[in-house]
């Protein structure tokens, strides 16, 4: 649903908004007076369960209008979970938009405030990250596993985690309290704090070496010290250099134009290793040319 979906009404009756929602879902209006289940027949005929038919309605009574859909476009392919398609992704990053604004849009009706407004930044991406997990659940093989251990998401028919984080900062590293190995999911998004939506951005993915390998292990500790006000945060670990790499390589959605905040992104490409073909940094040109390099010394 879009603003232009939405009909402009001077005194808006019931019968007026649902009338709309028939032709966006293009089928023909009952007549008036309509029945009593009106909006049961209007699920069944679009597949859709009578509470988000629900839902709907009261949006467009009180004129919100849903998120945009992540781009078809910059969806790329790299290397994912056993399970995990472009097409179950997407679904789910959509969904985690619309929830969002739901919640928002509710929260606004109540409070008057955005739901950012009323929660700390560090709660709203959990928050983001809590219902991207259901998302997933509901669109993906990978079902919800663990609120508190790792990982988040279980593809329990391959044996597969699936381990999320969700950011407001473009190109985020991974950061957790253990340092696990397996897949991760870093889902970064933008916050339009006038309408109070997020629209997510990037989301890397990429299969990281826990901190119990050694010298293989793309992660570091972070210790925690007492603050001057006597409080200590929890104790984590981040990717190391490497390890963000791995993440910025599995760029599996890239909207380039939400990215003006993360500037040269090209001068800032991974100058410690091969560069994957499936890397937004790859330039084939560059690979031949380092592989002539080396060949030279063979």
């Amino acid at each position: 649903m879009t603003s232009s979906d939405i009909g402009n009404y001077d005194t808006p009756t019931l019968e007026d908004v649902i009338v709309d929602m028939y032709r966006i879902a293009g089928l023909t209006p009952p007549p008036s007076p309509m029945p009593l289940n009106v909006l049961t027949e209007l699920a069944e005929k679009t597949g859709r369960p009578l509470v988000k038919v629900v839902h709907e309605l009261h949006g467009m009574v009180t004129m919100r209008v849903a998120p945009t859909p992540t781009v078809n476009e910059y969806y790329r392919s790299v290397p994912l979970p056993t399970g995990l398609t472009v097409d179950g992704l997407k679904a789910a990053l959509d969904a985690t938009q619309e929830m969002m604004a739901v919640l928002n849009h509710e929260i606004k009706l109540f409070t008057g405030k955005h739901l950012h407004e009323l929660i700390q930044g560090n709660n709203f991406s959990g928050l983001v990250s809590n219902l991207l997990t259901v998302a997933m659940g509901n669109h993906t093989p990978f079902s919800p596993y663990h609120d508190q251990k790792h990982p988040d998401l279980m593809n329990t028919a391959d044996s597969v985690g699936l381990e999320i984080k969700a950011s407001n900062k473009v190109a985020k590293g991974g950061e957790g309290h253990n340092g696990t190995d397996g897949w991760h999911m870093i889902a970064c998004y933008e916050l339009n704090k006038d309408s109070g939506q997020i629209q997510f951005s990037h989301v890397e993915v990429a299969e990281l070496n826990g901190a119990k390998k050694g010298a293989a292990s793309d992660w570091k500790y972070v210790g925690s010290q007492v603050s001057d006000e006597g409080t200590q945060r929890t104790e984590t670990y981040t990717t190391t250099p490497t390890g963000t790499w791995k993440l910025r390589h599995g760029s599996v959605y890239l909207n380039e134009r939400l990215w003006p905040a993360w500037k040269n992104r090209g001068k800032q490409a991974w100058r410690g290793g091969d560069t994957p073909p499936h890397s937004p940094w790859y330039r084939p040109h560059s690979a031949q040319k380092q592989q002539a390099s080396s060949n030279l010394f063979e």
